[in-house]
């Protein structure tokens, strides 16, 4: 007799609920994160930015960026939550320390429950360090008629062989001074350069270093201090009062020449003088018969009203009580 199988009509519907069931498992599956490395900046000698996008799809994520001197990276920075979010979002690093005109690679790494994701491998070069000069001058203030020597040191990077120019913009300043002055000079295998210059009256100097980095320039105001040579013209006579004369260079005809004699230490005034003639290149004069009623030791003090040298002194001599 044969044997009869009678098939339910739930089965169907049953079938197609687990086909439905299936494909609800399939796309509730969680999925690995998205990760894009962008494009590295704010680069400088020492530092740079890494970016990219990450796409936690929904699952809490977390990223780092792996950086190094080849593929073989060796440095990250911190691990870094993305969220869960189901779009791509900017992420960022700073990549610090580096060195100078070096190149790198970088790498944006993504993880979450469901695997790691690893974006492209980029790479950027860091700049040269920034040039730097340290700018020195001795002795200064410098007495008229003597040599200033302005030395410094470039620092940086193309400190050794770099070019390095003189500029000067002598008192009252004018606008659009420092025009250069001599020639310009290399510096050594450390950077270390030298100038002599000869002041008339209190100076900026300027100097321009050309590195390979960056063009720097530094200044320095050396004074220039009066020369002053005092005469006396004694009388075989000792009621006649000495006549006291002399020169300051450079001339400021006009300008003050104060006698001074030393009392505890400190010098008063005990008597002025006006000068005359001269210019910047020949002296001015003075001279004045000032009798003093102390015997001591005395000098004179010559001040130039317009601020363009620094007071002179005389050397000091004697002067008896007239």
């Amino acid at each position: 007799m044969p044997i009869r199988l009678r098939i339910s009509s739930a089965i169907p519907a049953l079938i197609a609920a687990l086909v439905l069931l299936t494909a609800g498992a399939a796309e509730a599956a969680p999925l690995p994160p998205s990760a894009s490395t962008g494009k590295p900046d704010m680069v400088t000698s020492s530092s740079a930015r890494a970016t990219g996008t990450v796409d936690p799809h929904g699952l809490p994520t977390n990223y780092f960026f792996r950086y190094g001197a080849s593929k073989s990276y060796g440095f990250a920075t911190l691990s870094t939550s993305a969220g869960t979010g189901s779009a791509p979002l900017p992420v960022s690093a700073q990549l610090t320390p580096l060195s100078a005109e070096t190149t790198y690679h970088v790498q944006l790494v993504a993880e979450n429950a469901a695997g790691t994701s690893f974006g492209s491998d980029r790479t950027f070069t860091t700049k040269p360090t920034p040039n730097t000069v340290i700018l020195g001058t001795a002795p200064n203030p410098v007495l008229f008629g003597h040599t200033v020597a302005i030395d410094g040191q470039l620092k940086g990077a193309g400190a050794a062989g770099a070019k390095v120019t003189l500029q000067a913009d002598p008192f009252p300043y004018p606008p659009g001074g420092f025009p250069q002055v001599g020639n310009p000079v290399v510096t050594n295998n450390f950077g270390f350069f030298s100038f002599t210059a000869l002041p008339t009256f209190t100076t900026q100097y300027r100097v321009v270093a050309t590195g390979k980095a960056n063009p720097v320039t530094a200044v320095a105001v050396v004074g220039v201090v009066l020369r002053v040579h005092v005469d006396i013209h004694r009388s075989h006579n000792h009621r006649v009062v000495p006549l006291i004369h002399g020169l300051a260079t450079p001339g400021h005809p006009g300008s003050l020449a104060l006698l001074e004699r030393l009392s505890r230490g400190n010098y008063r005034i005990v008597g002025v003088m006006t000068l005359h003639g001269g210019s910047a290149t020949t002296p001015s004069g003075f001279a004045g018969r000032i009798r003093v009623h102390v015997t001591g030791r005395y000098r004179v003090e010559v001040r130039a009203t317009d601020g363009s040298n620094f007071p002179g002194f005389s050397t000091t001599f004697g002067l008896r009580a007239s």
